[in-house]
């Protein structure tokens, strides 16, 4: 389904261009520019032809076409292995240890043989997936504790997963801050300086991760200082 629009209506969308968005140009065999496609969504595509010395605009809409998918699993090894088996993609992955990280420390709690059930909504043109999801209920039980989560939008358009009774799953800490390889040094009031060698407390646990690996907020808080300071990160 094409329509036109006007001039500056379209003007107004070549300025909101961001990194990571694809533009195709089409050149005739002067390298005059003849067209330029501009893909505005995953539904909706802007196209600009060359007629004479104008161009003309139009819009090609495609209908999206929403469709519900279950998948079932059970833990053997890792979360991500284990939720790929079952057909999960990364972002659905992710979508699913953001829903529990507040209850479930996906590095050290999870036991072979914990099992989850995922509910969640993809979009579709024609037969193309433009939308990888999104989780609407989601049941995880791990070590014999389930734990359940469905998605609510409140009138005010805010979006949470909730458990079923009506309590946000949004608490104040993450169980784990970061996904880590393995804790380097755990918590103790007796541990032996590695480099002094002297019995000195220490009071935090590290966690050892490779580079660039994503570290998110334990809590809302603010930045007071980042950089160097003593033996500090």
């Amino acid at each position: 389904q094409y329509s036109t629009t006007s001039a500056s209506t379209t003007k107004d969308e070549l300025t909101k261009i961001y990194p990571g968005q694809k533009l195709d140009f089409l050149f005739d065999d002067s390298k005059d520019l003849k067209a330029v496609k501009f893909n505005l969504s995953n539904s909706k595509t802007l196209h600009v032809t060359k007629d004479g010395n104008k161009f003309k605009y139009s819009y090609e809409e495609k209908p999206l076409i929403k469709k519900l998918n279950c998948s079932t699993g059970k833990i053997s090894g890792s979360l991500y292995s284990s939720a790929q088996t079952a057909g999960l993609d990364d972002r659905l992955i992710m979508q699913m240890a953001n829903i529990f990280g507040h209850d479930i420390d996906f590095s050290l709690d999870l036991r072979d043989n914990d099992t989850f059930k995922v509910l969640y909504e993809q979009e579709y043109t024609q037969d193309e997936l433009t939308n990888p999801g999104k989780i609407l209920a989601i049941e995880f039980k791990n070590q014999g504790k389930l734990y359940k989560a469905v998605h609510y939008i409140d009138e005010k358009g805010r979006d949470g997963y909730y458990s079923p009774d009506g309590y946000s799953l949004q608490k104040a800490f993450l169980r784990s801050p970061v996904e880590f390889t393995r804790i380097s040094s755990h918590f103790s009031l007796a541990r032996k300086h590695p480099v002094l060698h002297k019995i000195r407390a220490h009071k935090g646990v590290d966690y050892a991760a490779p580079m660039g690996t994503p570290v998110k907020a334990a809590a809302d808080g603010r930045i007071i200082f980042m950089g160097y300071k003593g033996g500090y990160g």
